[in-house]
């Protein structure tokens, strides 16, 4: 009973921590899969003008945006 009070806090610390490396964690994975989307969509818009340059019509779902 005499350390409750102090094993509560570091409980409480811990699952803080825990919370915050799960938040770094998942951002730097965000992160990673936004930059793989970018790339993918930057391929698609190439292959989107070639395609466009061989039929003389630009596809209507090409990505203009960046």
């Amino acid at each position: 009973l005499s350390n409750s009070r102090y094993d509560l806090t570091v409980e409480q610390s811990d699952s803080l921590k825990a919370q915050r490396d799960m938040l770094q964690a998942l951002k730097a994975k965000r992160d990673s899969l936004r930059e793989s989307l970018r790339k993918k969509t930057d391929e698609l818009k190439v292959l989107c003008i070639q395609e466009g340059e061989l039929t003389g019509q630009l596809p209507r779902d090409i990505p203009l945006s960046p």
